[in-house]
Formats: C-alpha cells, structure tokens, sequence
C-alpha cells in the first residue's frame, strides 16, 4: 500500500499520483486505485501486467454487511460489472538462438 500525493480537488489520481511513483508503481505488477467521485466509490486499475487489462469497477456499499462489492444490494438497481477501458497490446517476443 502506498498513499497518494496532495491532489487538486475532484481530480481521479493516475499512476503519476503515488508517492514515490517512480520505484513503487515500476516495480508493482498490479495497481488499484481506490477512487471516490463524491457520489460513488470505485477501483480503477491502472496497471496490469498479467494481461493488460485496465478500467474500472463500481463499488457499493451494503449497509447490512458493512461490506463494498462490485454489486449493488438494492434488488431492483442495476447490476454492474467491470468497465475495461484499455488493454494493452503485447509485443511478440523474438527469440533468436
């Protein structure tokens, strides 16, 4: 877990964000963002070596459970899902013998 740095008001932090973003963001093979808009809170995934997906999740809270999941309690609201926005194409690895 690494904080983020002092940000204007309102704006979504990116990787550039992280405190000391240069080591811990280079090194980390996943980053999540936990990220509030003032009315919802959502994961926003900003790196992923595994397969290059990135985006965004939803998340809604339950005050039942006191829990955050990716779908909302409310029996009658809309059900959600992960929102890709990128995925990053990987170059083919040449090997030469």
């Amino acid at each position: 877990m690494v904080h983020p740095r002092k940000e204007d008001e309102g704006a979504k932090l990116r990787i550039s964000s992280v405190y000391g973003s240069a080591k811990a963001t280079q090194e980390a093979d996943t980053v999540l963002i936990l990220q509030s808009d003032g009315k919802r809170k959502f994961v926003d995934v900003r790196k992923n070596r595994f397969d290059g997906t990135l985006g965004h999740v939803p998340l809604y809270f339950d005050r039942k459970s006191g829990r955050y999941s990716e779908t909302s309690p409310d029996v009658n609201a809309p059900q959600r899902t992960s929102i890709p926005t990128t995925r990053k194409e990987r170059s083919p690895t040449v090997r030469t013998s």
